[in-house]
């Protein structure tokens, strides 16, 4: 076990390592335009003062509530003895998106988004591990009977 959370640890500390260069290279790199990829995706900086799915709410009200949410998600992995690989991959996941976002909120006043795909809002991938890890907790706690 102790070996599948090491290589878990490291995947995730790539992951948050992946989405902090992307932001430093969008932001520092990229024209003002951004760079199309394809017809229905685009790379582009842009601040997102809101929540997910820019959800209005104002940055210290966002900041604040992450940041709770995000203490007690690594409380209740730090806590738990005995827990499933994928429950805990699950919540690295979120954990890692959120604590990128929360950088960007203190640093910027706003989360760095920069996949503008098509008629979607704009995010990151810091909020694909959210959306994902959510997905994979869901299906980890459902399997173990406790949803």
């Amino acid at each position: 076990m102790f070996k599948s959370v090491l290589k878990s640890n490291l995947l995730l500390l790539l992951l948050f390592l992946l989405d902090r260069l992307i932001k430093y290279l969008v932001i520092h790199l990229l024209p003002l335009k951004g760079a199309f990829v394809s017809p229905y995706l685009k790379i582009k900086a842009t601040l997102n003062p809101h929540l997910a799915l820019s959800l209005p709410l104002a940055n210290y009200l966002a900041a604040i509530l992450s940041l709770i949410i995000t203490v007690i998600l690594i409380y209740y992995l730090i806590k738990s003895v005995k827990i499933s690989l994928p429950l805990y991959f699950s919540l690295g996941l979120v954990i890692i998106g959120a604590i990128s976002n929360l950088l960007d909120r203190f640093k910027f006043a706003g989360v760095i988004d920069y996949l503008d795909l098509w008629r979607l809002p704009t995010f990151n991938l810091s909020d694909l591990y959210i959306i994902i890890g959510l997905l994979l907790l869901t299906l980890s706690l459902r399997k173990l009977g406790k949803l």
